[in-house]
């Protein structure tokens, strides 16, 4: 955990080690390419298997990438596209029979979505991604993948040396043929350069 910790700071202090005035006005496409980690809670579900005890927490990390373009008079609103792959880590309870099995989780998610950013300030924006996830691995020794459906909002810092760093909450959920998350929880933080 203390491991965790250490990261996650770091990648919420990138960015302000410029310490920056202000982020350059420049109305061009943007695009960002950064490193993202955090916290999912999840209550996934297994066919033939009681829904799981409890929310478990896990961890997800990865990368992403994201296209940004102005649009308007003001050039305040922006719209783009967001394309990533998260590795998601967990471990879930299930009890049949009044026994209780204790079974990892751990599986990708590949994911791409539409943007919408509104500017703040030059320097922060506030976003809405609605998209589409692939997710592939296992649970246990049973393989699971599935397409599935997410959403996020959240809040990004631009500095003016060019590193950004952001955080967001997303709602996701899939399934396949026996494996269902109706629904997973992430706060993530994200940080990188924009070029």
């Amino acid at each position: 955990m203390k491991g965790t910790s250490l990261i996650s700071l770091a990648l919420v202090s990138v960015p302000f080690f410029a310490f920056a005035d202000e982020a350059p006005s420049d109305n061009s496409a943007h695009h960002q390419l950064g490193i993202r980690g955090g916290w999912v809670m999840q209550q996934p579900e297994y066919n033939g298997l009681d829904d799981a005890d409890d929310r478990t927490t896990g961890n997800v990390y990865g990368i992403d990438y994201t296209f940004l373009k102005s649009f308007g008079e003001s050039r305040k609103f922006k719209w783009g596209v967001n394309a990533g792959v998260d590795k998601v880590k967990n471990t879930v309870d299930f009890t049949v029979d009044g026994r209780t099995t204790s079974y990892p989780l751990d599986y990708y998610s590949t994911r791409a979505a539409g943007v919408f950013a509104y500017g703040i300030t030059q320097q922060i924006d506030v976003y809405g991604k609605l998209g589409l996830s692939y997710n592939y691995g296992d649970l246990g020794t049973q393989q699971i993948n599935g397409i599935g459906i997410f959403e996020a909002v959240g809040f990004s810092y631009q500095s003016s040396n060019g590193a950004f760093s952001a955080i967001e909450g997303q709602i996701d959920s899939f399934k396949d043929g026996d494996y269902e998350a109706p629904f997973s929880l992430s706060l993530i933080i994200r940080a990188g350069f924009t070029f």
